[in-house]
């Protein structure tokens, strides 16, 4: 597609977008005698210019050029956990607090380069403001890339974008100029209309969150997604928060920017990450608790297991609720284009918070966790060993040698999952 303009107008667009030293004169002829002049030298070719064109997608050798590219399209996460992409939340425009001290959901943002940042705060109020085309002070396509990137990661919220274009504007073979043009899958109108709704949702699932703890908070985050929502490939909307707010069906991409959305309600960091699980692509979150960084999957927390009748029943698995690096590198690896802060909390790990981490097997301590629930009239009871070797003991003390049935008075029968990866026993009551 060729679009033309009058030489005003691309007059206009080169005082906008030229910088220090290179910035176009303001009067039609100076820069007509600047272009031809440019033609003499860089090939020997004189050509007379009634208008200047500007040409998209189109070559012409020695006039100005506009390339245009879509590459950069979101890539679909297709997971045995899902798909990719993003989100919105709010008041209907998008946060802006990301810029100032006392924003919290600067996690990506605050990682990037200075000029990187620049680029994050006018794709921000470009696509706030639902603008077809976004011109960037970048003329590095690496640079846009890493903050849209950065952007979509902390702004789970986004629902009505997935992915983009750009067009690069060139002189005598020289970038001059990028402008970003968003994806939009939803009207300006249709956008203002989901956003009511999703706010309303919002807030009714948040309203038990006031005066909690971050951990607490995390916790309710964690188990409310999971019992909310039902993991479906291929659920309508699933790359955003819609699917799960609204559609109550989703995949992972659409767990971890509902996971972001309501921890930025709760002033709490959070941010959105990809990679693989298992080896299949994923996407989680990393949030700040009380000062330290965990993971956090609410999609792995959506479990699945057979029950008696052989039916297939969902629990809650709370084995990714805040772990580490190294505890999530067991079964996940990260690949994103920004840089992440190490996530080396403990003390709001779940196992760790509930009293249920051993780190030396204790046959009686961790029996009793299994008693208690029983006589609670819990579904179940879980307990995490310190490392492999513990988990091997309490594997061999409860199943192989049949103590469980000491703390479990009362079941004839009686089921239990074995988590080696992440040395996890759990007894189903």
């Amino acid at each position: 597609q060729i679009e033309r303009q009058t030489g005003s107008q691309l007059e206009r667009h080169l005082e906008r977008e030229y910088e220090a030293g290179r910035k176009c004169r303001k009067r039609k002829a100076p820069f007509l005698r600047f272009l031809l002049l440019l033609l003499l030298v860089s090939g020997g070719i004189f050509a007379a210019f009634a208008k200047p064109e500007l040409l998209i997608g189109a070559k012409n050798w020695g006039a100005l050029l506009v390339d245009t590219s879509f590459d950069f399209v979101a890539a679909r996460l297709s997971d045995f956990h899902g798909d990719s992409a993003l989100a919105e939340g709010g008041d209907g425009a998008i946060r802006s607090d990301i810029a100032t001290a006392s924003g919290v959901n600067k996690m990506a943002y605050k990682r990037l380069g200075e000029a990187e940042q620049k680029v994050y705060r006018e794709l921000l109020a470009g696509i706030g403001k639902h603008k077809e085309r976004i011109y960037v002070s970048s003329r590095d396509q690496k640079e846009i890339e890493r903050a849209y990137d950065a952007l979509i990661a902390d702004h789970g919220e986004i629902f009505w974008v997935f992915g983009y274009s750009y067009r690069t504007y060139s002189l005598a073979g020289e970038t001059i100029s990028i402008s970003f043009e968003p994806s939009y899958t939803k009207t300006l109108e249709e956008r203002q209309s989901l956003q009511k709704q999703l706010d309303q949702e919002v807030d009714k699932w948040l309203k038990e969150c006031s005066g909690q703890s971050d951990y607490e908070i995390s916790k309710f985050i964690y188990r409310t997604i999971v019992q909310k929502t039902e993991y479906v490939p291929g659920s309508p909307e699933n790359q955003n928060v819609l699917s799960v707010f609204l559609g109550h069906q989703s995949v992972c991409q659409g767990y971890a920017n509902a996971a972001e959305m309501l921890f930025h309600k709760m002033d709490i960091p959070c941010v959105v990450v990809t990679g693989t699980a298992r080896g299949q692509s994923h996407a989680w979150n990393i949030v700040k608790l009380d000062g330290e960084y965990y993971h956090f999957d609410a999609t792995w927390g959506n479990g699945r297991f057979r029950d008696e009748k052989e039916a297939e029943s969902q629990r809650i698995d709370y084995a990714f609720l805040n772990v580490t690096d190294a505890e999530i590198g067991r079964t996940h690896e990260l690949d994103v284009k920004f840089a992440v802060p190490k996530a080396k909390g403990k003390k709001n790990n779940y196992f760790r918070k509930e009293g249920l981490y051993f780190k030396k097997f204790q046959g009686e301590k961790i029996g009793k966790v299994f008693s208690d629930a029983r006589l609670a009239r819990e579904k179940e009871a879980s307990v995490r060993l310190g490392d492999e070797a513990e988990f091997e003991k309490a594997k061999v003390y409860f199943f192989d040698q049949g103590n469980i049935q000491y703390y479990i008075v009362g079941l004839t029968r009686y089921r239990y999952l074995l988590d080696d990866k992440n040395q996890i026993i759990t007894v189903l009551l």
